[in-house]
């Protein structure tokens, strides 16, 4: 669940970036994911990053794997 739609300084919500690092991790773009989180830490801590961000994203794409919606099977696994 995501709990804020604060708009950030880039004019992204929170759920809006949140959401970006769960495709992100879906496309398997590593690069991708490590340049949003560094965007977001550099505006406000690795912390924030760790508590607003990622554990969200996370938390997503845990409750997508329980329900069988979400695989990294293809992207690991070629």
């Amino acid at each position: 669940m995501i709990a804020s739609v604060d708009i950030n300084k880039s004019g992204r919500s929170v759920a809006d970036i949140q959401h970006s690092l769960v495709a992100l991790i879906k496309q398997a773009d590593r690069a991708g994911a490590d340049a949003l989180l560094d965007d977001w830490a550099a505006r406000h801590s690795y912390e924030e990053v760790f508590k607003v961000i990622l554990e969200p994203a996370l938390s997503i794409i845990g409750e997508a794997i329980t329900t069988e919606s979400f695989t990294l099977e293809e992207k690991i696994c070629p």
